[in-house]
């Protein structure tokens, strides 16, 4: 899967939207549901609070696009398992 984030941070994987947005507050990177007529929004846990989500080698110790993209592939298939 190929992660990107369009020009309103929505998040996209292999071209399709996943209905999740992201961004990026001082102290945390947030990935959430916006909300709609249909949902109401909703932020989810992130395994890191903190993205650099620029940089493929970031400090040690600061997760970087890589785990980003690992842990929102994890996020969308435990969404997708949910009834």
């Amino acid at each position: 899967m190929a992660l990107q984030l369009d020009h309103l941070d929505r998040i996209i994987i292999d071209g399709q939207y996943v209905h999740l947005k992201l961004m990026q507050r001082p102290d945390k990177t947030v990935v959430y549901t916006p909300e709609t007529n249909e949902t109401a929004y909703r932020e989810y846990e992130m395994p890191h609070k903190k993205y650099a989500i620029g940089n493929l080698t970031p400090a040690p110790g600061v997760a970087g696009s890589v785990e980003l993209e690992n842990d929102i592939k994890e996020l969308v298939f435990r969404i997708l398992q949910t009834p």
